[in-house]
């Protein structure tokens, strides 16, 4: 009967460093697999701010080159063309067209 227990507890005994190292492994791996996910995620984060930042640059171009077709417009077309009747700035792709044809004929 000793015995038994003897070689039952060896068996047992064997099994848990066994199954220790699986989940240390295991574990490494998660831990790694976190690391490689949290750089990623950093990575894009920079992305998004360096794309972020040439919206905003573009933007603000896109809303001086907006000001000049505006000015020009309201010195060299008829205020018919770029203001509704109820005064108020159509948006410069309503008008563009007939900038565009005025732009060829100067």
């Amino acid at each position: 009967m000793k015995m038994e227990q003897e070689s039952s507890r060896g068996a047992f005994g064997s099994l848990e460093p066994t199954l220790s190292a699986q989940a240390t492994g295991k574990e490494m791996q998660l831990r790694s697999e976190c690391e490689k996910l949290r750089e990623a995620l950093m990575r894009l984060e920079n992305e998004h701010a360096v794309i972020r930042d040439q919206l905003l640059k573009l933007q603000q171009e896109c809303d001086g080159y907006r000001r000049v077709a505006y000015a020009w417009a309201r010195q060299n077309l008829p205020e018919h063309v770029f203001i509704d009747e109820d005064q108020n700035w159509l948006p410069l792709e309503a008008f563009l067209p007939d900038l565009e044809h005025s732009l060829r004929r100067n």
